[in-house]
């Protein structure tokens, strides 16, 4: 169906329609209408998704639970666990005054780096210096981070479930490419309108969405990662002993951490970045004119600009599909608004958005943005 899923803060996973803006139907009421089974949910997979202001994180795990045996099984994490979990009565302390969503692209220089060798020390090694390739490490990962207001650090929400489980969570519908190579190797044209630069790293920016598998990823894999909520209080103990014994035998004056720089140490990129392609004065690769005003460069040297005909009928077809969902959609809607038990949401529905905005360890807006 063409629509996008809302996270409610009734704890209540809604479908909007994208030919009815004012309605929002449980999901589960849909699946019960049409007589379904809980492998429905597959075919939201695509949907965008938003969430309601002022929903948490139990929230959107109790919305969950109609589907939580087939989203484990897809995920490879114990769903049903978290939910137990998290409906636990618990007096801790909310960790976080929220918990951000975020889809970022980085771009860095691949590094080269030799096997690790049998008689090879683990220190010698962790600290051997690299050379830099002519290829490029693209990713892109959706993650879900914890923020403090006015704290510029991000936190991983792993860890003690209880500790997070009230804490509002919000979509950033900011998408990021990011580079975190200055100087001579800078990727991105800081000069270029659009492009922030803070020291050794710059970005741009646009707008996007988040899928509904992009949602479930970020939580789970990347947000709380460990398996099941057991697991991430057992490591979660198993790293606080840790962190005690290496403040105990610091504070003997041993010397017991290697310095794992992976030896990406300063090199000089001069002669890698020269076979790549032109610089201007800020490093940037194929940015000759990119200090021209802006849209200079759209004139490709006077060529034709072509123009768009549309004919009689074209977009009939079109048309008789919108209509032809519409229609269903409507029937639908009835027969759910009738028979469902959840309740069907009418009006406008406040998007969730961030106090403030955020990128690595900067707060936008903030005093160090300025």
């Amino acid at each position: 169906m063409e629509g996008g899923l809302i996270f409610c803060k009734d704890s209540v996973l809604r479908f909007r329609s994208d030919y009815d803006d004012t309605t929002a139907v449980p999901l589960l009421s849909i699946q019960r209408c049409l007589d379904e089974d809980e492998l429905s949910i597959l075919q939201f997979f695509r949907n965008p998704v938003i969430i309601e202001s002022g929903t948490t994180l139990s929230a959107i795990f109790v919305a969950l639970q109609p589907w939580q045996k087939i989203l484990g099984t897809w995920l490879d994490r114990d769903v049903s666990a978290y939910i137990a979990a998290i409906r636990k009565p618990s007096t801790t302390d909310s960790e976080f005054d929220w918990i951000e969503l975020q889809k970022t692209t980085t771009v860095q220089r691949a590094w080269h780096h030799e096997k690790m060798q049998d008689e090879d020390d683990l220190t010698e090694y962790m600290n051997r210096k690299g050379s830099p390739t002519l290829d490029f490490d693209i990713e892109t990962h959706w993650s879900a981070t914890g923020f403090k207001r006015d704290d510029k650090e991000r936190y991983s929400i792993s860890g003690d479930i209880q500790g997070i489980k009230n804490v509002p969570v919000v979509i950033n519908n900011r998408q990021l490419l990011s580079s975190y190579q200055g100087g001579n190797s800078r990727l991105i044209n800081g000069a270029c309108p659009g492009v922030t630069v803070k020291g050794s790293s710059s970005y741009i920016q646009g707008d996007t969405s988040f899928p509904f598998s992009a949602v479930l990823e970020a939580i789970f894999i990347d947000g709380l990662f460990y398996y099941s909520p057991q697991a991430a209080k057992a490591n979660l103990a198993m790293l606080t002993e840790l962190a005690s014994l290496i403040e105990e035998t610091e504070a003997d004056g041993d010397d017991v951490l290697a310095t794992a720089d992976a030896g990406n140490s300063p090199v000089d990129f001069a002669a890698a970045n020269d076979r790549e392609g032109t610089h201007d004065d800020d490093g940037a690769i194929g940015s000759a004119g990119a200090n021209d005003d802006d849209g200079a460069n759209d004139d490709d040297g006077g060529t034709e600009v072509i123009q768009v005909e549309v004919s009689d009928g074209a977009f009939d077809s079109l048309f008789e599909h919108m209509e032809s969902e519409q229609e269903r959609w409507e029937a639908l809607k009835s027969r759910c608004s009738s028979a469902g038990s959840l309740p069907v949401r009418i009006g406008a529905i406040q998007q969730a958005t961030a106090p403030e905005s955020r990128f690595i360890r900067y707060i936008e807006g903030g005093e160090d943005d300025r």
